[in-house]
């Protein structure tokens, strides 16, 4: 399902197309739904309402299911111009971040990214969101679970340094 080559610009090429590790992705999947369900279950037990405790496997079941649904439709693509990321269960969702708005890419591997050989590449656009309480609220993107993220960190910042030559020579 994947949709990126729909909305490339006339002479864009993607140079990466990727998706999350399958592997890391199913892991984080059913540790973090039985561990939200789980939770969630012993509140509904000690509640007075223990009936609803039966409802626990339904509930991990469609938290299964629609995360294997969010990773069939999740993409992502480096081309010549930007980054693309596509998600959406419903509908198709993409993000789309121009090389000139970049302002940090990082890498970020933890203890279960280190155990199956991938990590997160992290997208900062300098954009803040102001929310109704009047707090700002950095945003980011996620290329979550990418296998050598170093080696897509080291493509992301050569597009980035061929903008800023492009800027500063006046091309």
């Amino acid at each position: 399902m994947n949709e990126i080559t729909n909305i490339l610009e006339s002479g864009e090429k993607v140079e990466w197309e990727g998706k999350p590790k399958k592997s890391v992705y199913l892991f984080d999947l059913f540790f973090g739904t039985t561990l939200v369900i789980g939770i969630v279950s012993l509140f509904v037990y000690f509640s007075s309402n223990r009936d609803l405790i039966y409802f626990a496997p339904l509930l991990w079941v469609i938290g299964i299911v629609l995360g294997l649904i969010r990773y069939r439709v999740t993409h992502y693509a480096i081309t010549n111009k930007r980054i693309i990321l596509q998600k959406g269960i419903i509908g198709r969702d993409f993000k789309s971040i121009d090389y000139d708005k970049v302002q940090d890419v990082s890498v970020n591997v933890g203890l279960i990214d280190k155990m199956f050989g991938t990590g997160k590449i992290i997208i900062s656009n300098g954009s803040v969101i102001v929310d109704s309480r009047n707090n700002s609220l950095a945003t980011s993107s996620l290329l979550n679970s990418i296998e050598s993220p170093y080696e897509l960190l080291k493509t992301i910042q050569t597009h980035l340094s061929k903008r800023k030559e492009s800027l500063y020579s006046g091309k």
